[in-house]
Protein backbone atom coordinates (compact mmCIF):
# COMPACT_ATOMS: atom_id res chain seq x y z
CA UNK A 1 0.00 0.00 0.00
CA UNK A 2 3.09 2.27 0.31
CA UNK A 3 3.23 2.28 -3.61
CA UNK A 4 -0.30 3.43 -3.91
CA UNK A 5 0.38 6.23 -1.84
CA UNK A 6 3.54 7.40 -3.04
CA UNK A 7 1.76 7.17 -6.43
CA UNK A 8 -1.15 9.13 -5.43
CA UNK A 9 0.84 11.61 -3.75
CA UNK A 10 3.43 12.15 -6.42
CA UNK A 11 1.05 13.31 -8.88
CA UNK A 12 1.82 16.95 -9.89
CA UNK A 13 -0.24 19.69 -9.22
CA UNK A 14 -2.41 21.48 -11.78
CA UNK A 15 -0.73 24.30 -13.45
CA UNK A 16 -2.63 27.33 -14.42
CA UNK A 17 -3.40 26.73 -18.04
CA UNK A 18 -4.57 23.16 -17.18
CA UNK A 19 -7.10 25.20 -14.88
CA UNK A 20 -7.81 27.66 -17.42
CA UNK A 21 -8.27 24.60 -20.13
CA UNK A 22 -10.31 22.44 -17.86
CA UNK A 23 -12.61 25.48 -17.80
CA UNK A 24 -12.65 26.34 -21.26
CA UNK A 25 -13.54 22.32 -22.04
CA UNK A 26 -16.50 22.98 -19.66
CA UNK A 27 -17.71 25.89 -20.87
CA UNK A 28 -17.48 24.24 -24.99
CA UNK A 29 -19.67 21.18 -23.61
CA UNK A 30 -22.14 23.94 -21.96
CA UNK A 31 -22.39 25.19 -25.54
CA UNK A 32 -22.80 22.42 -26.76
CA UNK A 33 -25.28 20.70 -24.68
CA UNK A 34 -27.10 24.07 -24.87
CA UNK A 35 -26.61 23.70 -28.98
CA UNK A 36 -28.27 20.19 -28.96
CA UNK A 37 -30.89 20.82 -26.63
CA UNK A 38 -32.09 23.97 -28.72
CA UNK A 39 -31.92 21.49 -31.70
CA UNK A 40 -34.05 18.87 -30.04
CA UNK A 41 -36.60 21.85 -29.26
CA UNK A 42 -36.92 22.75 -32.55
CA UNK A 43 -37.45 19.60 -33.64
CA UNK A 44 -40.07 18.93 -31.27
CA UNK A 45 -41.91 22.52 -31.63
CA UNK A 46 -41.15 22.87 -35.66
CA UNK A 47 -41.21 19.45 -37.14
CA UNK A 48 -42.87 17.16 -35.50
CA UNK A 49 -45.93 19.02 -35.65
CA UNK A 50 -45.44 19.91 -39.47
CA UNK A 51 -44.82 16.06 -39.87
CA UNK A 52 -48.51 15.88 -38.16
CA UNK A 53 -49.87 18.06 -40.18
CA UNK A 54 -49.06 16.33 -43.03
CA UNK A 55 -49.88 13.05 -42.26
CA UNK A 56 -53.62 14.33 -41.43
CA UNK A 57 -53.20 15.93 -44.92
CA UNK A 58 -52.83 13.10 -47.01
CA UNK A 59 -55.13 10.77 -44.86
CA UNK A 60 -57.73 13.74 -46.09
CA UNK A 61 -56.35 13.51 -49.52
CA UNK A 62 -56.78 9.93 -50.56
CA UNK A 63 -60.52 10.27 -48.28
CA UNK A 64 -61.12 13.00 -51.05
CA UNK A 65 -59.76 11.03 -53.79
CA UNK A 66 -61.46 7.96 -52.73
CA UNK A 67 -64.55 10.17 -52.59
CA UNK A 68 -63.77 11.94 -56.05
CA UNK A 69 -63.61 7.82 -58.05
CA UNK A 70 -66.86 6.84 -56.08
CA UNK A 71 -68.35 10.22 -57.49
CA UNK A 72 -67.02 9.86 -60.68
CA UNK A 73 -68.46 6.59 -60.79
CA UNK A 74 -71.92 7.92 -59.95
CA UNK A 75 -71.29 10.48 -62.60
CA UNK A 76 -70.87 7.52 -65.45
CA UNK A 77 -73.78 5.76 -64.92
CA UNK A 78 -76.11 9.01 -64.66
CA UNK A 79 -74.49 10.35 -67.98
CA UNK A 80 -75.88 6.58 -69.20
CA UNK A 81 -78.97 7.14 -67.89
CA UNK A 82 -79.50 10.44 -68.99
CA UNK A 83 -78.32 9.37 -73.08
CA UNK A 84 -80.90 6.93 -72.58
CA UNK A 85 -83.38 8.93 -71.63
CA UNK A 86 -82.52 11.65 -74.12
CA UNK A 87 -82.73 8.66 -76.70
CA UNK A 88 -85.95 7.72 -75.21
CA UNK A 89 -87.13 11.19 -75.69
CA UNK A 90 -86.60 11.38 -79.25
CA UNK A 91 -88.02 8.47 -80.30
CA UNK A 92 -90.95 9.20 -78.09
CA UNK A 93 -91.39 12.28 -80.21
CA UNK A 94 -91.21 10.59 -83.26
CA UNK A 95 -93.99 8.15 -82.37
CA UNK A 96 -95.60 11.17 -81.76
CA UNK A 97 -95.15 13.10 -84.45
CA UNK A 98 -95.82 9.96 -86.63
CA UNK A 99 -99.49 9.19 -84.44
CA UNK A 100 -100.12 12.87 -85.00
CA UNK A 101 -99.70 13.01 -88.72
CA UNK A 102 -101.83 9.47 -88.95
CA UNK A 103 -104.74 11.23 -86.68
CA UNK A 104 -104.28 14.48 -89.24
CA UNK A 105 -104.61 12.91 -92.39
CA UNK A 106 -107.52 10.79 -90.77
CA UNK A 107 -108.93 13.96 -90.27
CA UNK A 108 -107.97 15.23 -93.87
CA UNK A 109 -105.94 17.39 -92.03
CA UNK A 110 -102.83 17.35 -94.76
CA UNK A 111 -101.10 20.60 -93.56
CA UNK A 112 -101.04 19.28 -90.19
CA UNK A 113 -100.13 15.48 -91.11
CA UNK A 114 -97.09 17.52 -93.02
CA UNK A 115 -96.16 19.33 -90.33
CA UNK A 116 -96.03 15.90 -87.93
CA UNK A 117 -94.03 14.52 -90.19
CA UNK A 118 -91.60 17.18 -90.23
CA UNK A 119 -91.44 17.01 -86.23
CA UNK A 120 -91.07 13.39 -86.60
CA UNK A 121 -88.31 13.88 -88.50
CA UNK A 122 -86.60 16.21 -86.91
CA UNK A 123 -86.49 13.98 -84.13
CA UNK A 124 -85.42 10.92 -85.93
CA UNK A 125 -82.61 13.25 -87.26
CA UNK A 126 -81.21 13.47 -83.68
CA UNK A 127 -81.44 9.63 -83.07
CA UNK A 128 -78.12 8.68 -84.78
CA UNK A 129 -75.94 10.98 -82.88
CA UNK A 130 -77.36 9.35 -79.82
CA UNK A 131 -77.27 5.90 -80.79
CA UNK A 132 -73.98 3.81 -80.33
CA UNK A 133 -72.97 1.48 -82.62
CA UNK A 134 -74.36 -1.51 -81.47
CA UNK A 135 -77.72 -0.25 -81.00
CA UNK A 136 -77.42 1.87 -84.45
CA UNK A 137 -76.76 -1.83 -86.18
CA UNK A 138 -80.00 -3.30 -84.63
CA UNK A 139 -82.09 0.08 -85.55
CA UNK A 140 -81.38 -0.46 -88.81
CA UNK A 141 -82.05 -4.32 -88.81
CA UNK A 142 -85.26 -3.84 -87.16
CA UNK A 143 -86.23 -1.16 -89.68
CA UNK A 144 -85.26 -3.62 -93.09
CA UNK A 145 -87.56 -6.15 -91.08
CA UNK A 146 -90.33 -3.99 -90.63
CA UNK A 147 -90.12 -2.36 -93.92
CA UNK A 148 -90.00 -5.79 -95.17
CA UNK A 149 -93.14 -7.02 -93.52
CA UNK A 150 -94.85 -3.58 -94.65
CA UNK A 151 -94.22 -4.19 -98.48
CA UNK A 152 -95.78 -7.99 -98.24
CA UNK A 153 -98.29 -6.96 -96.60
CA UNK A 154 -98.28 -7.53 -93.02
CA UNK A 155 -97.08 -4.01 -91.75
Amino acid sequence: MDEKETILTEAKPETRQQKSMRGGLRWMLVAVLAFGLGALIIVLALYVPTWQKLDKANTTLTSKTDQITTLQAGNETLQKNLSSATLHMYVLKALSGVRGASLAVAADDYAGARLSLIQATSALDNLPGLLGTDQKRRAQRHAKERCSGIDRGEG
